[in-house]
């Protein structure tokens, strides 16, 4: 049985109470990739290493977390209500443009997708 976050929370959207999995753990990651199908979304998230002893710009794979197409709608929105408002207080968050994704870039994703054949 999952144990009782340290703090008693509840979600805002529902109000339900939220118990914390005995297979939480939290990580730390610099870099995802996205795997699509018809059904759901897997995001990886990874850390960029660069560790003595190992080979330079190694990913490496911490945690997946497969999500509902709803879900993962629900997620980008709210990210993108919550962004702005870090960036109103901390400054515009920098990132590299070889890190966001270009139609070139998503295109074996949907050709992917589209390849997979759907039943009713």
């Amino acid at each position: 049985m999952a144990e009782p976050s340290e703090t008693a929370v509840t979600t805002p959207a529902t109000n339900l109470p939220i118990i914390r999995s005995p297979f939480y753990r939290l990580t730390y990651s610099n870099a995802f990739r996205i795997k699509m199908t018809a059904n759901d979304a897997t995001i990886v998230f990874m850390i960029q290493t660069d560790a003595p002893g190992l080979p330079t710009e190694v990913m490496q794979d911490e945690v997946a977390v497969a999500l509902t197409l709803p879900a993962l709608k629900i997620l980008w929105q709210n990210l993108n209500t919550v962004l702005p408002k870090m960036e109103e207080y901390f400054g515009a968050i920098r990132v590299p443009e070889t890190a966001i994704l270009t139609d070139e870039k998503i295109a074996p994703m949907i050709a992917a997708l589209r390849a997979q054949k759907l039943t009713t």
